[in-house]
């Protein structure tokens, strides 16, 4: 099955792009549930979906896709924070990754404090996979663009999932940057860079370099990352004030949707970007 993906929409305050199918970029809608708004993120300036409220009742985001076995999310939860990523399905247990306001637990299993407080007031990467014997956890906190976890667990849960959720009680907040879920593998870390065999991706990104103005003359949208298109990248970031090494992760990624989305995708409301007006 596709990948599918929750992403901001890089500078469109209000809407939610959902991609998948045969538009990476995003074709479809979907509920969000309670107080949800687009935001920044509390330690930079960086746009962000704000699950919860401190004044407000509780909030999720689901994506619904039955034979679901494999789930990574970027948060961004402040310390003495709530917040639940599942793997959900209509019989049996759901395998889970937690914030409590006192203990973060994989998989059911608490973590040390010092662990704890490592993964809240940062950005993380949370991710799940569920196999034939069982669930694998995987928590990345010093960086969540490597592709090595900091922290993993393994659980007893079995079976593929229908839908995938970030729930917030109320009370509490939670900052999501990207939500993606599959089958197989896991779903990476998202960074794209010389090398990188994300054919469907690759090809992607050059689509936009190119609709952003950075030629590709020799060899187009290819679908591979080779020295033309780190050159396109390294020019692009270059001129949008980004680290200039050629790798396309969050950050450059970002930029390059604000640049495009305004004109990419007009709602049927009229709004700018594609996906859900938020509230």
């Amino acid at each position: 099955m596709p990948t599918f993906a929750f992403n901001t929409c890089g500078g469109a305050p209000g809407h939610l792009v959902t991609a998948g199918g045969e538009n990476p970029h995003g074709d479809a809608w979907h509920a969000v549930e309670g107080h949800v708004a687009y935001d920044e993120r509390p330690d930079r300036s960086w746009p962000a979906i704000r699950l919860g409220s401190p004044v407000a009742g509780p909030s999720s985001v689901e994506l619904p896709a039955a034979g679901v076995s494999t789930v990574s999310v970027y948060l961004w939860v402040p310390a003495g924070g709530r917040c639940v990523l599942s793997l959900r399905r209509a019989g049996g247990s759901a395998p889970a990754v937690e914030w409590d306001a006192d203990a973060l637990r994989l998989g059911g299993q608490q973590l040390p404090e010092a662990e704890d407080a490592r993964a809240r007031g940062r950005l993380v990467r949370a991710q799940i996979r569920v196999r034939s014997e069982g669930t694998d956890y995987r928590l990345n906190h010093r960086n969540p663009e490597l592709t090595a976890p900091d922290l993993e667990a393994e659980g007893p849960a079995t079976g593929t999932g229908d839908r995938v959720a970030v729930a917030v009680p109320a009370g509490h907040t939670a900052w999501m940057i990207q939500l993606r879920a599959g089958s197989g593998p896991w779903p990476g870390s998202a960074i794209l860079r010389h090398g990188s065999e994300f054919t469907r991706e690759v090809t992607l990104l050059q689509e936009d370099l190119l609709a952003a103005g950075y030629e590709l003359p020799q060899f187009g949208a290819d679908g591979d990352y080779g020295n033309e298109t780190v050159d396109a990248v390294m020019a692009f970031q270059s001129d949008h004030g980004l680290l200039s090494d050629g790798s396309v992760g969050q950050e450059s990624r970002g930029v390059l949707n604000a640049l495009l989305n305004s004109d990419r995708y007009t709602t049927p409301d009229g709004h700018t970007g594609w996906g859900i007006p938020m509230r």
